[in-house]
């Protein structure tokens, strides 16, 4: 009665399944295409959801703090762009904002 498995990459998840993995039932796979369900919706939901008795559920307090998060990555990105860290092997050199012309020679 099993249909395949779906790979859950979060330590969140890998807590709450045990090795990363889960199959999903038949008629599991079934409501997944009715309701137009994709493996990958489920994995989201999966890894940041709230577990609950019923199973795991993405709650409005789970959906807030996603969108928080988003928007913090989206400002680091802003703050950071053009930011050279020059490496060699594992040892950080130095860190500096490329101007124009140094964007285009790296580049």
């Amino acid at each position: 009665m099993i249909g395949h498995s779906i790979h859950i990459s979060s330590a969140i998840s890998r807590d709450f399944l045990g090795e990363g993995e889960m199959d999903v039932s038949r008629h599991a796979q079934r409501r997944m295409q009715q309701r137009g369900r994709r493996p990958a919706e489920i994995c989201f939901v999966l890894e940041h959801g709230t577990h609950t008795s019923a199973g795991v559920m993405l709650t409005g307090r789970d959906a807030a703090l996603l969108e928080k998060e988003a928007r913090s990555v989206i400002e680091m990105a802003q703050r950071l762009k053009n930011v050279v860290i020059p490496c060699g092997g594992a040892t950080v050199k130095t860190v500096f904002k490329a101007r124009p012309k140094q964007q285009s020679r790296i580049l």
